[in-house]
């Protein structure tokens, strides 16, 4: 099956799906396909906000999610920042590369890559009433080929 075909059947299977525990299963075989060994499902707080209560799937490693929310690392996380307003999938590379970055925000993402979170791809996603979330998957290395 192709990885296309893959991502269509997922989306399908999880309409009319209502175990959570079953759609972070079906999520993660998919992610998994394309090459990425974590991902977040979340709505994207204003700034200012915490990020507790937008998570909706979590395939994070639990440790750094809980250390992430602790330490509210949200409001300093560069990826987060893009988020505020991106339309277009983007990887973290293209965000964090060749730029100055301050010592919280270089902080979160020394953390993530101490964990194998070195690069992601996000998919900014809207609902109809135009709230923001987004599909953030994460590995070692990605191919987007």
């Amino acid at each position: 099956m192709n990885r296309l075909q893959s991502a269509l059947d997922f989306i399908e299977g999880i309409s009319g799906q209502s175990d959570v525990e079953a759609m972070l299963e079906q999520l993660r075989c998919v992610v998994d396909r394309f090459g990425f060994e974590w991902f977040l499902l979340t709505g994207v707080p204003d700034p200012g906000r915490r990020i507790d209560g937008y998570i909706m799937l979590s395939g994070w490693n639990e440790g750094w999610l809980e250390r992430y929310v602790s330490e509210d690392y949200v409001q300093v996380d560069p990826i987060a920042r893009r988020l505020q307003d991106a339309t277009d999938p983007f990887t973290w590379s293209e965000i964090v590369e060749g730029r100055e970055l301050s010592p919280q925000a270089r902080l979160v993402m020394d953390e993530a890559a101490s964990i194998g979170m070195r690069d992601g791809l996000c998919v900014p996603l809207y609902d109809l009433d135009g709230r923001r979330s987004v599909l953030s998957m994460a590995a070692q290395s990605i191919d987007l080929s």
